[in-house]
């Protein structure tokens, strides 16, 4: 802060030149210097003194810096994401006399858990996979990818068996990074998922769950 004082007589004029470093006005975008003039007749000087001295402390304290609360870290949280699932064959291949392969895609809507901070997602998957006709042993392993309100995308892959078609798929679902607020997430769930229904020929549907830790940035 600088100041500048002039006296003129016979009525004595006082005036204070205040200059702010730059950076006090970074969120102004204003100019830096501001004046505070009292005229004030003899004999009442010391009032001018301390009226004009409110001016400039007030003005000072209307532009101080900004403090900004301290940015959030990453964290490990635990998440349980409940989803429901509708999958559709795209190809399937006889590879021996009780044996298909099969290319498939689905369509997953996932809830999270309040306290992981995730927002609901819907989400887009393509998989490959083998099926027993006669046990109905199958599994399946695929790329994911999930989507928010916003449009910002979380990818996953995923990998799941069954022994049979009574028996729920178990197995893994690893989290590898994503776009804008997802960029950085990370971590490996276990995956139980069910099947429940065949609304039409190639077309399946069912449930479960994602349990685990994730490596969350910063939102």
């Amino acid at each position: 802060m600088t100041q500048v004082i002039r006296r003129d007589q016979p009525d004595f004029n006082l005036s204070l030149d205040v200059t702010f470093p730059k950076r006090h006005f970074l969120a102004f975008g204003a100019a830096t210097n501001i004046v505070a003039t009292r005229r004030v007749a003899p004999g009442r000087r010391g009032t001018a003194w301390r009226s004009a001295l409110c001016v400039v402390l007030a003005t000072a304290a209307q532009f101080a810096p900004i403090t900004q609360a301290p940015a959030a870290e990453a964290r490990d949280v635990a998440v349980e994401i409940a989803f429901t699932w509708t999958s559709r064959d795209l190809s399937t291949v006889t590879t021996g006399e009780d044996s298909d392969a099969f290319a498939a895609e689905s369509f997953l809507v996932l809830t999270p858990n309040a306290e992981s901070g995730l927002p609901n997602l819907g989400g887009y998957c393509v998989a490959l996979g083998t099926e027993n006709k006669t046990s109905f042993e199958s599994g399946e392993s695929g790329n994911c990818v999930f989507r928010d309100i916003d449009g910002d995308a979380l990818y996953e892959h995923y990998s799941v068996a069954a022994p049979d078609g009574d028996s729920p798929s178990r197995g893994k679902s690893i989290f590898t990074g994503g776009t804008g607020k997802f960029a950085g997430v990370s971590g490996e769930l276990e995956v139980e998922s069910k099947f429940y229904a065949k609304p039409m020929e190639g077309t399946y549907q069912g449930s479960g769950v994602k349990k685990g830790t994730l490596h969350m940035p910063a939102f």
